[in-house]
């Protein structure tokens, strides 16, 4: 199983103010759907990011009501 926060396809920003509640945004999903950076599945539309660009993420996520990982 792979994280959404790790998918090349997954974009926080596009989430906009739900981003600050630990969302973000599929590229594949339909346009009311926001995914959890926890969120662990199987997904066939999941490409793997960069090491930097999961560190930057996760830093991020991690800040997040006090440090939630």
């Amino acid at each position: 199983m792979n994280k959404c926060v790790q998918c090349k396809e997954f974009n926080i920003k596009a989430a906009g103010p739900m981003a600050r509640h630990g969302f973000g945004k599929c590229s594949g999903d339909h346009p009311g759907r926001y995914r959890s950076v926890e969120l662990a599945l199987v997904c066939a539309r999941y490409i793997a990011c960069d090491a930097e660009t999961v560190a930057v993420r996760t830093a991020w996520v991690a800040k997040l009501d006090g440090g939630r990982e």
